[in-house]
């Protein structure tokens, strides 16, 4: 009996720390769990909300799809839309003038002879402006420049959106589109999908529409695929327009409602439908929090 006493005094401490190195070892793994799951559950949100696009970029050609302006029929649109063109303000040239004296252009020239220009406007954000920049910067194919509007006082958003105006014979790429300083690029094969896009074409188009993700309504834009949009259902920020299509239609951005509408009103009047891509591909991010 005392010598079962004894072996059991020897063996206690022996199965004591067993089990506790057991409960540890167990104790660690649930943490590990635990830290992966969380991990894994950020990982995929985070690819949900940094829209990156397929590699089967699905291209649409609007030959019969898209609604002429003055068309009786317009799909889900059920307003009557105008063919006319909106005009320019009436004090432009003021405008043109206060944002030639108050904002400063900078050009990222990633290549000479860029196929598309990226214009960024800002405004005392600089935090805002360098994640911009680096996302820009980071993008696969280099046939690109882009093109840093920065207003040294806060002339206001007229003044802005005029700066589109005075500066736009300093725009060197093909084609050209919007990308404001609180957006970002959400995939670097954005010029390489385009490029691709373009050299399949047998006319070459003069608009090519895309997708965005907006986050104030947590959706994409344009609302509409395929039809003549209204305003609200749309953003430059979708737009990629050629160059001289561009220069002759953005001087009405700065009008006091709705400019970047009358923008894209007045483009897609003047784009034969057979000159416009609709492209099934996000592209940027982009937030109205700051605008």
């Amino acid at each position: 009996m005392l010598h079962n006493d004894k072996f059991a005094k020897e063996i206690r401490p022996h199965v004591s720390e067993k089990l506790t190195f057991q409960i540890a070892t167990v104790t660690l793994l649930v943490i590990f769990l635990i830290l992966f799951i969380t991990f894994l559950i950020l990982y995929i949100q985070s690819k949900n909300h940094v829209c990156t696009s397929s590699a089967n970029t699905k291209l649409v050609k609007s030959v019969k799809k898209l609604i002429a302006p003055d068309a009786a029929s317009l799909g889900t649109n059920k307003k009557s839309i105008s063919q006319e063109k909106f005009s320019d303000p009436d004090n432009l040239q003021a405008l043109v003038q206060k944002a030639k004296d108050n904002f400063v252009l900078s050009r990222y020239a990633y290549s000479s002879t860029p196929l598309i220009t990226i214009v960024t406007r800002s405004f005392n954000r600089p935090q805002l402006l360098q994640r911009n920049i680096d996302m820009v910067s980071h993008m696969t194919n280099k046939n690109f420049e882009h093109v840093i509007l920065q207003d040294q006082k806060g002339c206001g958003m007229a003044v802005a959106e005029a700066s589109l105006y005075a500066f736009r014979d300093e725009f060197r790429g093909e084609y050209i589109c919007h990308l404001d300083d609180d957006d970002y690029l959400s995939n670097f094969h954005f010029v390489d999908q385009i490029s691709t896009i373009l050299s399949n074409q047998t006319e070459t188009p003069k608009v090519m529409i895309f997708k965005v993700w907006y986050s104030d309504r947590d959706c994409t834009l344009p609302e509409v695929w395929n039809e003549f949009p209204m305003e609200g259902q749309i953003t430059t920020s979708n737009f990629l327009v050629e160059k001289d299509l561009y220069k002759q239609n953005i001087s009405c951005v700065a009008r006091k409602h709705a400019g970047d509408y009358t923008f894209i009103h007045n483009v897609l009047v003047d784009c034969p439908s057979k000159q416009l891509l609709w492209i099934d591909d996000i592209y940027f991010f982009i937030s109205l929090d700051g605008h």
